[in-house]
């Protein structure tokens, strides 16, 4: 957001892990200043946000679904005669 000089305020875990404090969960808590300003500015903000998110989940998940994958395979392997 700051990128894009959209001026929001971060709540919640995410907000407690800046300051330091411990975090249980993943979602980001955003209130976002409604003013007269650029719109587009906005857009873009959170469509960065998204993306940004969006690749954070497929590292977090991309381990797990090797690991699945591998199983799968080996499953497959030993299921053939």
């Amino acid at each position: 957001m700051a990128t894009h000089q959209v001026r929001a305020l971060l709540m919640g875990g995410q907000a407690c892990v800046f300051y330091g404090g411990a975090e249980f969960s993943r979602d980001t808590d955003l209130l976002i200043l409604a003013a007269r300003g650029d719109p587009a500015a906005l857009e873009q903000a959170l469509l960065a946000e998204e993306m940004a998110e969006r690749e954070r989940d497929r590292q977090y998940w991309q381990p797990l679904k090797a690991e699945l994958e591998a199983l799968r395979r080996a499953a497959l392997r030993s299921a053939s005669p």
